[in-house]
This record gives structure tokens, sequence and C-alpha cells, in this order.
């Protein structure tokens, strides 16, 4: 099965600094009260759709009223002033423009002592004012990502206990700020209240991964509004140009992608599944073994990449052993993905976290 998802032409990053008073001279803060790599792109940028920067007084800011979390909520409503960095660009242009309008963000928190929020992930940016730059390097998980989490039980959850089969399906958490990259957002929905740490930690691998290849196809095919990928994604692998391994149809479960140990990022040279080739362009075979219910496992006494003989076979774990995810279209717009455990696993959403060892909660 393949899923289709809509590609904009081009994307939006909002930055609201609430604060008390706005900046004396607004057009200073480029490039004179900034700091880092990006003043000359900022430079460049101002004045164009790239950026552009407007100051509200707080009552009739337009920004008010957005869907916020508690504390940037608290930020932009409890402000006299906003004084708000916007950047539009083309995907083709991302990440940069959003890191050059963070940055512009940032030397405007300098100049007024505000507090910058976010609007597409609904928090706040942590700055130390006068003493913190926008890194050069785009890490998402550098504050890009925000989350929504929705409770559907009207009614009380029982204590978590791994071995009992009356867990909650209450919790749905859904990523904020993909969009910015004209990638869907990515959701869970029915897991556990007490796997709330496992399932961010799920979607955030999740979302690195699709954003890897989103941004490196965009790239190569500027001009395309829709892109088609696999329904199976692995999370621990990655393609030779670094793309993530996506696989249409049921995985094969026997044959996973596994990492070299030694590499510094834990995913530059990898072995593909059986019929997906490395980066030489060769076919593996796979030497894993799969029990009844689907889930990979070494072989006994097989140890892993640190020496250590796994104690578990369940779905292997989020920093060790790459393993597979199912993605779904959630909204009939294709605005939403969902995740959730490969075909061939037969128990439940929560069998599914708990035999994660690296994402099962505290």
């Amino acid at each position: 099965m393949k899923i289709t998802y809509p590609v904009p032409a081009e994307t939006t990053s909002v930055f609201v600094v609430a604060a008390e008073r706005p900046p004396a001279e607004l057009d200073s803060i480029v490039p004179w009260r900034m700091s880092g790599p990006h003043r000359r792109a900022a430079a460049r940028a101002l004045g164009t759709p790239r950026l552009g920067m407007r100051v509200f007084p707080a009552a009739q800011s337009p920004w008010r009223r957005v869907s916020l979390g508690d504390e940037g909520r608290d930020a932009v409503r409890g402000a006299r002033h906003h004084v708000v960095v916007t950047a539009t660009a083309s995907l083709a242009e991302q990440p940069e423009a959003a890191q050059v309008a963070r940055a512009v963000a940032r030397g405007v928190a300098d100049a007024c002592r505000g507090v910058i929020v976010d609007v597409l992930t609904g928090g706040i940016v942590p700055h130390q004012s006068g003493c913190q730059t926008e890194p050069v390097e785009f890490r998402l998980e550098d504050d890009w990502l925000g989350w929504s989490t929705e409770i559907g039980s009207e009614g009380s959850c029982p204590p978590w206990d791994p071995a009992a089969t009356d867990a909650c399906t209450c919790l749905t958490v859904t990523t904020r700020g993909l969009r910015r990259f004209g990638l869907p957002e990515v959701m869970l929905e029915g897991a556990a209240c007490a796997h709330g740490l496992c399932t961010v930690s799920l979607l955030r691998a999740v979302a690195g991964r699709l954003l890897a290849g989103h941004l490196a196809w965009s790239a190569a095919s500027p001009e395309a509004r829709r892109r088609t990928i696999g329904e199976h994604l692995w999370i621990g692998g990655t393609t030779g140009e670094g793309a993530p391994v996506c696989a249409s149809g049921p995985p094969d479960l026997d044959h996973r992608p596994s990492r070299v140990s030694g590499t510094p990022d834990h995913d530059r040279h990898v072995s593909r599944g059986a019929g997906i080739p490395d980066h030489d362009r060769h076919v593996s075979q796979g030497s894993g073994t799969s029990d009844h219910d689907g889930h990979v496992s070494r072989g006994a006494g097989i140890p892993d990449h640190d020496g250590h003989v796994p104690r578990d076979s369940g779905i292997p774990d989020l920093d060790q052993r790459p393993f597979c995810v199912r993605l779904g279209s959630r909204a009939a717009d294709g605005s939403c993905l969902s995740v959730g455990p490969p075909i061939g696993f037969t128990g439940t959403l929560n069998d599914w976290l708990c035999r994660t060892p690296g994402l099962l909660a505290a």
C-alpha cells in the first residue's frame, strides 16, 4: 500500500516575541542586534516574504488567540506588546528560512527582554538573553517540534501494570511543527495514559525519519506538489543517500536494517532488509528470526553490537536495533499521518509499545 500526501509550494513560520515594551528601533535588529551565523542571511531576506517584522499592541495582536501550549499562551496573553517575526519560503529554502527567522526572534528577545513563542509548535523557544545564538546545524530536536495531547476517557484510568489486561486506550498525541516543512503531522492514537513518554519518543523518531527523506525529496523535486511513500517505515536505518528506508506492503520482519557499530550518528552505514539494496546496491539477506507474533529476535545467544545477549525478543530497541512502524492517512486532506504497529503484529498497541525497550516509559 502507498500513501500520498499533498506538498505546499511554500510554508510560513511565525515567532511571537512577547514583551512589556517593543525595541526602541526595530529596524536596528537586523543585523546589528543579532549575533551568530545567520546575520548576513537575515540582512538579505529582510523586506522580502522570507523575513518580516511587525509590532502589535497585545490587545490588537492577531496572535493573541492562537492555539498555544500553557506556557506559550500565558506569555502571549500576559505581555503588553507582540513583536511578530514571519518567514514565508519555498520548501527548497527550508529549513534555513525558518532558522533565520528564529535567529531574528532571538535578536528581538535580546533587545526587549522578551519571551519567544513559536506559533506552529505552540511552545516557548528556550533562550538565554545575550548569550545564545541560533545553531548553524539544523536538528529537529532543537525545539522545532511540539506536541498536542488529548485524553479521550472521561473516567479515571487504572494504574499501569505491565501484566494487566485492562490498560486504557485514552491517549492521543500529535506532533506540531512538521507542516512548517510541508510535511503532514504524525499522530499515535489509543495508547495508555502511562505511555506518554514512550509515545512522544516514538513520534519524535518517526518525524525525524520522515523529515530527512522529505527534505531530500523536495530538494530534488521542487515543483512536485504530491509525494507518495510506502506505508512501512524503518526507524534506525537509512538509505545510502541518508533518506529513511520506506517499503510498501507487509514488512519482512526476518530481514531488517541493522546499523554497524562504531558509527558516530548510529545510522550512516546500514544493511537493508531482504530485497532492499544497501548503499552499494547489494541486497542483504539478514539473519534474524520472528516469533509467532511477528516480533523480531536476534536469535538465541547472538550478541548485539555492544556484545550483550538480548534478554527480550520484542520489537528492537529504538537506540540500538531498528524496528518498523506502519503509517496511515489519518485525515482526508492528507494533513496528518497515523503511526502504528506493522502488519504482522497481532497484539495491541500497548503490547507493541511495551515490547520496544527503548520506548517503554519509566
